[in-house]
């Protein structure tokens, strides 16, 4: 049977013709409602497929009074962050959730320098928000202030402008993550630990890191330091840890609070002659699968998918 005419494009009204069902049931099956059998539902995904039939997203957006348009906030003060083994996969794994969904994703970047000027997503007719946020807790109220303004829902991944606050927030339980670590590493002989942070005050690197000191400060013949760094690319790692390595004596584990630390460490490490872990253990957070490429594997607190 031959397309229809390409001086328009497919409706609707096509659809029906060739499948000899009535326009409403098309637009059920377009917008996953009411009640259409299988075989009526597979004919027409064939005849929709066949004809290229895409959906006019205005006129449906008139129609169900959605826009099926999600909006994606990072605010990271990393420029590369996408670089970022586990922002890249929640920003995949959302993307791919909403094609299924026939959703769209809008995708906005910002720091937290540029908080108050946020514009975008106030100007678009959203249905929801995805937050994923760097910043401390004062940025972060900040933040969830400006967004109200859009007052559509909302859903903060690990980040939350208040730890009670009112919001829907999807998050895990890095304290428990930070102590189950701790606990692990001082069941050998430590005396001295190297915590290495970023100053990018992600809310569970905080966390993380209380869990840590939680276990440590039970510890009366402990002593651990924390080195800050500009960001998780490697030059600015080997840079705090070749000016720590210069003025202090090596630790016997060096804690890294996301495992791109940790490999940097090992890298700067090994450079040194340093053997992994005979002369000093190496420990991170988050399970990244580059470390089944590394010798020896890294020691990590796998977080949970």
């Amino acid at each position: 049977m031959p397309k229809p005419s390409q001086q328009r494009p497919p409706s609707l009204k096509d659809i029906a013709q060739r499948t000899g069902v009535s326009v409403m049931t098309v637009s059920n099956v377009l917008n996953k409602q009411g009640n259409v059998g299988p075989e009526t539902r597979k004919k027409i995904e064939e005849v929709i497929k066949e004809i290229d039939y895409v959906p006019f997203q205005a006129a449906r957006s008139l129609r169900t009074k959605q826009h099926r348009l999600v909006g994606l906030l990072i605010i990271d003060d990393n420029e590369a962050y996408l670089n970022d083994p586990i922002l890249a996969s929640i920003v995949a794994a959302i993307n791919k959730k909403l094609s299924d969904l026939d959703y769209t994703l809008l995708l906005e970047l910002s720091t937290t320098a540029k908080i108050n000027e946020i514009g975008p997503f106030r100007r678009q007719l959203l249905d929801s928000m995805v937050v994923i946020s760097c910043g401390n807790q004062r940025k972060l109220k900040a933040l969830a202030n400006t967004l109200d303004q859009n007052r559509v829902p909302k859903i903060y991944i690990q980040s939350v402008p208040e730890e009670k606050g009112p919001y829907t927030a999807i998050t895990q339980n890095d304290v428990e993550g930070g102590m189950l670590l701790a606990t692990h590493l001082l069941k050998k002989q430590t005396e001295h630990i190297l915590i290495l942070d970023t100053k990018l005050n992600w809310y569970p690197l905080i966390q993380r890191q209380k869990g840590l000191s939680t276990v440590f400060k039970k510890e009366g013949d402990l002593t651990v330091d924390v080195m800050k760094t500009k960001s998780e690319n490697f030059d600015d790692i080997e840079a705090i840890l070749e000016n720590y390595f210069d003025d202090h004596p090596y630790p016997d584990v060096i804690i890294g609070l996301t495992d791109l630390l940790a490999f940097a460490a090992m890298k700067v490490c090994q450079d040194r002659g340093l053997k992994i872990p005979k002369n000093i253990r190496i420990a991170g957070f988050n399970g990244l699968f580059i470390g089944a490429y590394l010798s020896p594997r890294l020691t990590t607190i796998q977080s949970v998918p």
